[in-house]
């Protein structure tokens, strides 16, 4: 009888408890992100200790080095919640029936440049920097939301099927060189390395690359 109740059941339900959990950490991890970028923009980044972090969050420390190894290692996550606004904004924006490429970039652009604008340029910095260590797994992060490349690739995939890019370019690749090109220009951006405007720049590479992409059909 118990094998049958777990051969009907069990499997959905701890499908159910593993879906809960993994909810519960993210949850734990942004708020523990969010307040530390609240005390990194009052007191400086050098200047917080995890104890605050997690004073602030009301969060203890055991349970804020089950879900990051270091102070460093939290930085991740504000890279990870950019990444996922932007491409929730990105497949929103998808779902509108007049929605074309040029749109969907106008979005997700918007959003990059809107979420680094919030953090400090030496914070800012420092994220991209750590980010960048990623980029030859662009696309295939272990957390599907966290990566924009795939969003960007499914963006990609979209235009393709409206005859907006040439058929023969790979989405997944064309993905990777568009990440790779605006996160380094938010990290020359972040180290004032460039007089642009971080939200001009930003399209000006996304245009660069697509027309590069549109002239090879």
């Amino acid at each position: 009888m118990t094998g049958a109740i777990d051969a009907d059941g069990g499997a959905p339900q701890r499908q159910r408890r593993a879906l809960l959990r993994h909810q519960r950490s993210r949850e734990t991890r942004e708020r523990l992100a969010l307040e530390a970028m609240k005390l990194f923009r009052e007191k400086g980044y050098d200047s917080v200790t995890v104890d605050a972090i997690c004073d602030a969050a009301g969060v203890s420390r055991s349970s804020y080095y089950f879900h990051f190894a270091s102070k460093v290692a939290l930085l991740g996550e504000l890279d990870g919640m950019t990444a996922r606004r932007a491409g929730e904004e990105l497949r929103a924006q998808a779902e509108r029936p007049d929605s074309s490429l040029e749109a969907e970039m106008d979005v997700f652009l918007a959003g990059l440049d809107r979420r680094a604008r919030r953090m400090p340029k030496d914070l800012l910095a420092k994220a991209m920097a750590r980010a960048m260590r990623g980029l030859p797994y662009v696309g295939r992060l272990p957390d599907d939301d966290a990566d924009f490349g795939r969003a960007l690739a499914e963006a990609f995939r979209r235009a393709q099927a409206r005859g907006e890019l040439p058929p023969g370019e790979d989405p997944a690749e064309c993905a990777a060189v568009l990440t790779s090109m605006l996160m380094e220009g938010m990290l020359r951006w972040a180290h004032g390395t460039t007089v642009a405007e971080l939200d001009e720049m930003l399209r000006w590479r996304a245009e660069v690359f697509l027309a590069g992409v549109r002239a090879r059909a």
